[in-house]
């Protein structure tokens, strides 16, 4: 059986730079999924419950240190729709990847896609999101 067919949407403009995040509200939902997952892999299946209410979030993927290659991206999936971001490729660095205006029910059940060229991390990788409006 093939692969199934995902449809990538440009993400708004992100930071890659670590973000201090605003925690009123905030949810995480992944402390240990994004650990040393294998490039071109997708994590677990994340479930954010919108507790809030509110029809768009903003999603921060932490990275532990990595040496990415190639041309690095974090995706965000969910069924046949996706996110994409780039990420930098300087060497042994913390990464803070943010994606906003995601659609809540988008994120209702989505995976994390390493595309980073190397593994993630064995630590420090988590995903946190913040209601918008």
């Amino acid at each position: 059986m093939g692969a199934a067919s995902v449809t990538i949407n440009t993400a708004p403009v992100g930071s890659q730079e670590l973000i201090d995040i605003m925690v009123y509200k905030a949810e995480t939902v992944s402390y240990s999924e994004l650990n040393s997952l294998a490039n071109n892999t997708e994590s677990a299946s994340l479930i954010y419950n919108n507790a809030s209410g509110k029809t768009y979030a903003t999603v921060d993927v932490r990275l532990g240190a990595i040496s990415p290659t190639g041309t690095p991206t974090i995706q965000l999936i969910s069924g046949s729709t996706g996110y994409e971001m780039s990420i930098s490729t300087t060497a042994n660095v913390l990464r803070a990847v943010r994606f906003v205006d995601i659609p809540a029910t988008f994120l209702s059940s989505f995976t994390v896609k390493n595309n980073s060229g190397v593994a993630l991390a064995s630590s420090g990788n988590f995903v946190t999101i913040t209601p918008q409006y």
